[in-house]
């Protein structure tokens, strides 16, 4: 989940929320694996659903068969209700969080 704020303004501009395979990380790399089907959540809680053409393209191509995409669909659906619900992070409060301007970007690797 991303938290999206307008550019200039630093306005909160919505949540998307971009489903994937958990992340796995080795001494280097991160690796996951892209679901395709992604949602984006307005500030008053709207929320849209993205690349559902993809998704159905990838199915189509074999990137995912029948069942991985059911699998996919239900995220979706659950997130919907997880926004419906209005829970955790939605309630949160991060579309008033502003990060500390002294802070640094981290470094991950040596």
């Amino acid at each position: 989940m991303w938290v999206f704020f307008a550019e200039g303004s630093g306005e909160f501009a919505g949540w998307y929320v971009n489903l994937e395979a958990p992340h796995v990380r080795d001494q280097r790399t991160v690796f996951t694996s892209d679901h395709v089907l992604d949602l984006f959540v307005d500030p008053d809680g709207s929320v849209v659903r993205k690349d559902e053409d993809e998704l159905a393209l990838a199915v189509a191509q074999g990137v995912f068969n029948e069942e991985e995409a059911g699998a996919i669909q239900r995220s979706a659906r659950a997130v919907e209700q997880l926004v419906a619900d209005w829970g955790s992070p939605f309630c949160d409060g991060w579309e008033t969080f502003r990060p500390d301007p002294e802070w640094t970007v981290p470094r991950l690797f040596g």
